[in-house]
C-alpha cells in the first residue's frame, strides 16, 4: 500500500465515523489561513492528512505513519462552532480506537488524540478547527521512481576541513535507479 492509498482508505472509514452531512475528503497536509476561510464554505467538514512516516525500528518491516483528520466546524443550525468541534472531535477519536481504519495492513491506531487548534470569524461567522491525530504501523510499498528521474543527481559542497575557510570539496554522483 503506497500513502496515497492508505490516505484514500482513510477517508472511506473516517467518512462512516461521521454524521450525515459531514463531508470527508483528503488534504495535502496542515492548514494556512486562506484554507480555513475556503473550507469554512463547507462546514462542517473533515480533511485527512498524511503528516509523517518513519521507520517503526529497524528489526520490523514496517513504517510508522503519523495521521491528522482536522476538522473545521462553523456557526450554523447545528449551533456554535466550538460546541460541534468538541462533538465530532470526541466522536471521531472514539470512531478511530474503536474501529479498524487504513487497511487491513494498518495496525490499530495508536496514540490518538483530539486537539483544540484555532477558532475565529470570518466575515459574521464563528470558525473552529481541531484535529484528531493518531500512529498507525503500515507496510509500505517501495514506490515507483521512475518518474523522479531529475532527482537521481546528488550535487554537494561542504568544507573538508574543521575550521571556516577550509578549502570546499564538490561532489556529484549519480545515485543508481532501482
Amino acid at each position: 500500500m503506497t500513502l496515497a492509498e492508505y490516505r484514500a482508505q482513510l477517508v472511506l472509514d473516517l467518512a462512516n465515523g461521521v454524521p450525515a452531512g459531514v463531508k470527508v475528503a483528503p488534504h495535502p497536509g496542515r492548514f494556512t489561513l486562506e484554507e480555513i476561510e475556503r473550507y469554512s464554505m463547507e462546514a462542517p467538514c473533515v480533511r485527512v492528512a498524511v503528516l509523517s512516516a518513519a521507520d517503526a525500528d529497524l528489526s520490523e518491516l514496517f513504517d510508522v505513519v503519523e495521521v491528522g483528520a482536522y476538522i473545521l466546524t462553523k456557526t450554523g443550525k447545528a449551533g456554535l462552532p466550538d460546541v460541534q468541534l468538541l462533538t465530532l472531535g470526541t466522536g471521531l477519536k472514539a470512531y478511530v480506537r474503536a474501529f479498524p481504519i487504513g487497511g487491513g495492513d494498518a495496525s490499530s491506531a495508536q496514540g490518538v488524540k483530539f486537539s483544540n487548534l484555532f477558532s475565529t470569524a470570518i466575515g459574521k461567522q464563528g470558525v473552529a478547527l481541531g484535529a484528531v491525530t493518531w500512529r498507525q504501523k503500515l507496510a509500505l510499498d517501495q514506490p515507483d521512481t521512475s518518474s523522479l528521474a531529475d532527482f537521481l543527481t546528488f550535487y554537494g559542497t561542504f568544507d573538508v576541513g574543521q575550521s571556516a575557510g577550509s578549502p570546499a570539496a564538490i561532489a556529484e554522483a549519480d545515485l543508481p535507479s532501482a
